[in-house]
């Protein structure tokens, strides 16, 4: 007879094992593809789940995944109780925790954006890799159109049209050959507002010289 620890440890490989066939993906559905889910965080914070669209799914480019292959964590049944923080659930379900596993490249990228330093910022309202590219409705990038990606901005920023949508960096940081006048900005404000530093700082010892030259003077 098998230990609770070994029983455990082979139901989890079961999960796996059938989750390899695809068989899974239907039972995660029988409650994640219905509305009005919502998990409770050990603040008490409840966090509502968007349900999960099948046909959507098998048409995105994760569609041949199984659900255990983002979310490896919940092969156990029931689930376990969420003890995550509210920033570490935040990164959870914007996808920065689990996107990062395969796609480390754009995750890298992601962090020196404008979006990751909000992130970093501590703002809970920070843009993840969902917010921009849903959660199991994924297309490839070379499939967006103009619209598309003016539709991802205008989840957050109203009224954004193409032409906003166009000046995104995506997931690099500019540079001379990647949005070069972006670049080129950057590096003009950064040497601009070195120079009014330095040449604050001088102005300060300028003026702290001639105040010690003038005691100086009046004490000779």
């Amino acid at each position: 007879m098998l230990d609770k620890k070994a029983a455990k440890k082979a139901a989890k490989k079961a999960v796996r094992e059938a989750s390899r066939k695809g068989t899974p993906n239907g039972l995660c559905l029988t409650c994640h593809g219905r509305p009005g889910i919502a998990v409770t965080l050990a603040t008490g914070q409840q966090v509502p789940i968007a349900p999960v669209v099948p046909k959507r799914y098998a048409a995105s480019v994760h569609g041949k995944f199984p659900c255990l292959t983002c979310h490896e964590a919940k092969a156990r049944l029931p689930h376990a109780p969420i003890d995550r923080e509210a920033q570490s659930y935040n990164d959870y379900l914007k996808g920065i925790s689990v996107c990062s596993t395969c796609h480390k490249r754009a995750y890298e990228g992601f962090l020196h954006t404008v979006h990751g330093t909000v992130r970093e910022l501590g703002d809970p309202r920070y843009p993840g890799c969902t917010s921009c590219h849903t959660t199991h409705a994924v297309k490839h990038t070379d499939t967006w159109t103009a619209a598309d990606r003016a539709l991802a901005c205008n989840q957050c920023h109203r009224g954004a049209q193409t032409s906003f949508a166009a000046a995104a960096t995506g997931h690099r940081e500019p540079s001379l050959s990647w949005f070069a006048p972006t670049y080129l900005a950057e590096r003009f404000l950064l040497l601009l507002a070195s120079s009014v530093i330095a040449f604050g700082i001088i102005s300060v010892e300028l003026d702290i010289l001639r105040w010690g030259t003038g005691r100086l003077r009046n004490r000779t």
